[in-house]
């Protein structure tokens, strides 16, 4: 495709957008070393290959427009040693387009995606009003949003003559439907400033006057919105309570890569990570604290294009599920309606959230040896961790995971609920049998159980009750958070 770029014809289509190329270099001025950029309407890949080759293999380029066209111009950009450019092709049919995609996009939890999204698509009202839409929410705040062809019009151009009145009144046909959608959607949209007047904006966010407070604890530092639940998380992120996991996260950091965040809540552990490792992955189901992480996120102009948000949860499987909390913007949401506490518990419906299965997830994003996975999800790890053993056994990434057998109420005989809680404990032990080392946290200092001791520790503590602070009953299997490596930690020694 790229090599018509210049031929006769094609003349009005050779020439790259110069926004897109300034935007990119001013997003590399700013200090976004791997801009994530999205292209929807591609041409002849002028624009396309102007991007790519400013780009240079850093950041993502994502280009969107009819199949045979993504997959002709992304073949072209691949020959000439282009590795970043993902295609996202949609079928001719006439009530498929770009939209069904950006959707999905949303739908799998993908959220402030993009620091630049250029849109020279469909021209009409009827696609690029859905698509202004979709887009502002997968833009990041501060990024960069263009709309081509403000003063365009049907009636101007000889594309579909003869049949365009079958699908437009003439009013339609006259009217220049980009500028329809710029002069409703942007112009005097109060979380965009014009950079281009009718063509070029940047976003503000959505949350601009947002007080923001800094939390500095173990050498490290990062901003936090101003918000009674961020606040109540910060004390207890800087208490007692969260002191083992810190440790566990600055011995195993220094080897680490990738963090995977599975149970952000509102991204206190993210951001302690995200400035010692190449990229953060943050899932959190509930649409209540999804929106404290994302805000977080985005107050932080030095770490937040580290870390990737997912508005959704890891199974053991694909599904919709209910969430139940216990309080607003509760970090014990869960999965489970009734919980064991001082008393049962009855949770009230939050929503109903996605959760996709966990062994597709992690594997797309590629964990290794060298990831930190940590996982605290209220119940859900007796349905996670045996759906990853396979993928843990291959890739033996640093674990830090938090347990919740006190979640487990699946009936009112405490004889039952007894042999429901070590059934699954002992499934989660088999499936973490891989490791040869286990780190338990107890009196402010840590313990470290190797696989010779392993039999020893299944009699001891395993299958023994043990009590927990603020639960009625003494609880089998693992309990609190454990951490898990197929190395020794000196550090936790």
């Amino acid at each position: 495709m790229i090599d018509l770029i210049g031929a006769p014809g094609y003349a009005t289509i050779s020439t790259p957008n110069r926004n897109a190329v300034a935007v990119i270099q001013a997003l590399f001025a700013a200090g976004v070393a791997a801009p994530v950029v999205a292209e929807i309407g591609v041409g002849i890949g002028a624009s396309t290959l102007a991007m790519a080759s400013l780009l240079d293999n850093r950041g993502e380029l994502h280009v969107f427009d009819f199949e045979a066209r993504v997959d002709e111009l992304v073949g072209d950009l691949a020959a000439r040693g282009f590795s970043n450019i993902r295609g996202f092709g949609n079928s001719g049919k006439h009530w498929d387009s770009y939209n069904w995609t950006l959707g999905r996009m949303l739908l799998e939890g993908r959220q402030a995606v993009y620091d630049y999204i250029y849109i020279d698509g469909a021209h009409t009202f009827a696609v690029d009003a859905l698509a202004f839409v979709l887009a502002d929410r997968l833009l990041k705040p501060g990024g960069y949003l263009e709309f081509d062809d403000y003063g365009w019009s049907f009636a101007g151009s000889s594309w579909m003559r003869d049949i365009r009145d079958q699908f437009m009144t003439e009013e339609q046909i006259r009217t220049p439907q980009v500028k329809m959608v710029v002069d409703l959607f942007l112009n005097g949209n109060a979380n965009y400033t014009a950079m281009q007047p009718n063509r070029l904006y940047r976003k503000i966010g959505g949350h601009p006057a947002a007080a923001v407070d800094t939390v500095s604890w173990r050498g490290r530092a990062f901003q936090v919105v101003r918000h009674a639940a961020v606040a109540a998380a910060v004390g207890e992120f800087q208490s007692p309570f969260e002191a083992g996991t810190l440790e566990f996260f600055d011995a195993v950091l220094p080897d680490c890569d990738t963090m995977i965040d599975v149970g952000a809540y509102v991204g206190l552990m993210s951001l302690y990570a995200a400035d010692r490792v190449q990229q953060v992955h943050a899932f959190e189901a509930s649409p209540t604290n999804f929106e404290l992480l994302a805000r977080n996120v985005a107050a932080n102009d030095r770490l937040r294009d580290r870390i990737k948000l997912f508005r959704f949860g890891l199974g053991d499987r694909d599904e919709q599920v209910p969430l139940y909390r216990k309080a607003v913007a509760d970090s014990g949401s869960s999965i489970f309606r009734t919980v064991e506490r001082g008393s049962l518990v009855e949770g009230t419906p939050e929503a109903i959230v996605a959760l996709r299965g966990a062994d597709a997830v992690l594997r797309g994003i590629g964990v290794t040896h060298r990831t930190l996975l940590k996982i605290d999800i209220e119940g859900a790890e007796y349905l996670v961790v045996p759906a990853i053993a396979g993928l843990l056994a291959e890739t033996k990434p640093f674990l830090h995971l938090s347990f919740h057998p006190f979640n487990l109420v699946a009936d009112g005989d405490e004889y039952v609920v007894a042999l429901d809680r070590l059934r699954r404990a002992l499934h989660v032990a088999e499936a973490l049998s891989c490791y040869r080392y286990m780190y338990f946290y107890e009196n402010g200092q840590w313990r470290c159980v190797t696989a010779a001791e392993r039999l020893l520790f299944l009699r001891q503590y395993l299958l023994r009750p043990k009590p927990i602070g603020r639960i009625a009953s003494a609880q089998y299997g693992f309990i609190d958070a454990v951490g898990f490596a197929d190395t020794a930690l000196p550090d936790l020694s």
